[in-house]
């Protein structure tokens, strides 16, 4: 198997006479291609080729890869044959539970009015607060029925509980009333009130620094220790699960040693969230133990090191073999050259002296998907060389060996033909079919029929959509009520202190509204210029109008 530098490629155009087809054919005995449609195909048939490479007894296998995707991708179709890969890159640690809670709480403290935020706080596996998971899990969603589903507001995990109070006695006085409501249980609302209790308890610590504009690392992680503790509290008072397997002794360290760390560094709170971020972001978690010693995932650099029976090299697309030199923001190729750094086309040599040594091994499968993510991918320069060296019957050989891997890879998740279920045609009794029908229904019901059926009939109705910041809907409703009050007040608009009245019941409805800051400081300039709009257009009717009513 020859290799070549670029620029004297056209060299094998000399010495590709001096292979017979035999020769060819014995050096490519061991060499599969497998061209995916997807790079999820691809995944599954390098899982397959991993899994028989190590059906004999002594054999081991790996796949070499710089697509971080591309390996988490073969773990999990690894685990559908019950295989856990020695991956040598790990799973990044803010992926995994508990950091994702820690991340979540974070949020939670100090970035307030985030509804989604706060629902997946609620709804995580991990969020215990000292009670059985089974009610937090409950409670959780009664909570996201009354207080962050339907209007609009920024919640805040601070205030969350006099939040739920308000809606709730709000929903009780209301004549339509959500068809949840009828449903709720006064032992349900208790657990739901107690959950809330918890939570503003456990996150206190957090909330509590909301202010402070100088606290250092340590400070600021052991009051996040408290509160992840709290929060991953489980009903027998234990954190078992919260720093369970190797991911939450990961997360421990890394915690230690933020607490124990000595630096002048001070940040405001507020910065907390990223700065935590950035710091777990580096840290990958690597199993200790239950992976399968016969199968491993490498990068280039471990896979120079180490030999197997078997070598994948997956993502052999432009951009992974080789790698795309990354610009340096800092420093130009001419600057870097002036004091003997090392060129990026040094990093492209390494990585075909790596693809060179990879195909030594004596069984090899090269793998690539035809697009990479939502665009079209081009194949690796050093496969698109081989391929054409070796002749169009030789590649037509190993593609074929690489089809029935794909093949396989598709049968996994085939089943038994089945037809589409037939369209629903349902036919209920003349007394309980609706006898009238409110004008938007009527559309409804020539176009979707059977939503007329769930609704009516099966009672299904959907939930409201999630709570969010005041819109262009509430804004004409805000804007209606200021017109409505000024009325009120003032009989004739061309008084003279006709504008002066109105920016005041301007500004006593915007003070009920009660708009989040950064939303009354768009609104209100709009407001104030179109009330001088408003008094003008009043002016140029009023001879008009012979009476007012208000």
């Amino acid at each position: 198997r020859e290799t070549r530098p670029a620029e004297t490629t056209e060299l094998w155009t000399e010495s590709r006479p001096r292979f017979s087809v035999n020769d060819v054919e014995q050096a490519l005995a061991g060499v599969t291609l497998v061209e995916a449609a997807n790079e999820r195909d691809e995944a599954a048939a390098i899982a397959i080729a991993l899994k028989r490479a190590v059906e004999m007894p002594g054999k081991r296998a790996a796949l070499v890869t710089g697509d971080r995707a591309l390996a988490r991708r073969v773990s999990a179709e690894l685990l559908r044959f019950g295989v856990v890969a020695d991956d040598s890159g790990g799973t990044p640690l803010a992926n995994t539970p508990a950091a994702s809670l820690l991340r979540l709480a974070l949020g939670a403290a100090f970035r307030p009015g985030d509804p989604v935020g706060l629902l997946s706080l609620l709804k995580h596996p991990l969020l215990g607060l000292g009670l059985e998971r089974q009610s937090v899990r409950k409670a959780a969603e009664l909570i996201e029925l009354v207080a962050l589903r339907g209007g609009t507001g920024r919640p805040d995990v601070a205030s969350l509980d006099a939040l739920f109070e308000t809606r709730l006695a709000g929903l009780g006085g209301d004549s339509r009333q959500p068809f949840w409501f009828q449903r709720l249980t006064v032992r349900g609302i208790e657990e739901a009130r107690a959950v809330l209790n918890r939570l503003t308890d456990a996150l206190s610590p957090l909330t509590a620094m909301r202010g402070e504009k100088d606290a250092d690392i340590a400070t600021l992680t052991r009051a996040s220790v408290v509160a992840l503790e709290g929060l991953g509290r489980a009903a027998d008072d234990s954190l078992t699960s919260l720093y369970a397997g190797d991911a939450g002794e990961k997360l421990a360290a890394l915690l230690r040693g933020l607490v124990a760390v000595s630096s002048p560094f001070m940040i405001g709170a507020g910065e907390w969230p990223d700065v935590m971020e950035a710091l777990i972001a580096p840290e990958t978690v690597k199993p200790a133990q239950g992976t399968d010693r016969n199968i491993a995932i490498w990068g280039a650099l471990e896979a120079r090191l180490q030999s197997v029976d078997t070598l994948v090299i997956g993502g052999l697309n432009e951009g992974v073999w080789p790698r795309k030199p990354e610009s340096d923001r800092f420093m130009s190729r001419l600057m870097k050259t002036g004091i003997d750094l090392e060129p990026p086309e040094r990093r492209i040599g390494l990585a075909a002296h790596d693809f060179q040594i990879a195909m030594g091994t004596e069984t090899v499968v090269l793998t690539r998907s035809a697009r990479s993510g939502d665009a079209p991918a081009v194949p690796s320069r050093w496969l698109q060389r081989i391929v054409t060296f070796i002749g169009k019957d030789q590649a037509t050989a190993v593609r074929r060996r690489g089809d029935a891997l794909l093949v396989w890879a598709r049968a996994l998740d085939a089943g038994d033909r089945k037809d589409f279920a037939s369209r629903p045609q349902p036919k209920p009794p003349l007394h309980l079919r609706p006898q009238h029908f409110s004008v938007t229904e009527i559309e409804t019901l020539r176009r979707d029929p059977y939503a007329i059926y769930a609704r009516r009939i099966l009672g299904l109705m959907p939930l409201d959509p999630v709570i969010r910041d005041p819109g262009a809907a509430e804004r004409g409703t805000l804007f209606h009520e200021i017109l409505h009050l000024f009325s009120r007040r003032v009989e004739d608009p061309r008084a003279p202190g006709a504008l002066a009245a109105l920016i005041e019941a301007g500004r006593a409805c915007f003070a009920d509204a009660a708009l989040p800051p950064d939303i009354e400081a768009v609104w209100w300039p709009r407001f104030e210029k179109l009330a001088e709009n408003i008094i003008e257009w009043e002016h140029t009717r009023a001879d008009a109008v012979a009476r007012r009513y208000a």
